[in-house]
């Protein structure tokens, strides 16, 4: 049980980390072209577009954080994996239980 907990709490984590990484990514890029742009058209120094991507990824970070601190969006998504896996396990069990030897053969997935 407690690998079980593990796991889900590495997927978990993981998971939204990964996504909080992607947004806050893709909202900086946004951000440092329109500096790129505003830099090169207006003549300001370069360095400014490295400070407004570096300022951007860490608004959005503290944003992120908080929106999933208040949401609980983290404590939701390893909720949706326990329960997926407790569902996975009772399906194999129904699979074993109900199918016969050939029928559960063709319905489980490889192993790779």
């Amino acid at each position: 049980m407690s690998s079980e907990r593990d796991l889900v709490n590495f997927l978990g984590d993981f998971s939204m980390d990964v996504a909080k990484a992607v947004i806050a990514g893709g909202v900086a890029t946004a951000i440092g072209s329109l500096a790129s742009f505003a830099c090169v058209s207006f003549g300001f120094p370069v360095i400014l577009v490295g400070g407004a991507i570096l300022l951007t990824g860490i608004v959005c970070t503290v944003v992120l954080n908080e929106i999933d601190a208040q949401c609980h969006l983290s404590e939701k998504l390893k909720y949706a994996i326990r329960d997926g896996l407790k569902r996975q396990q009772e399906l194999d069990k129904w699979k074993r239980e109900n199918m016969t030897p050939f029928m559960y053969v063709l319905n489980t997935p490889p192993v790779i």
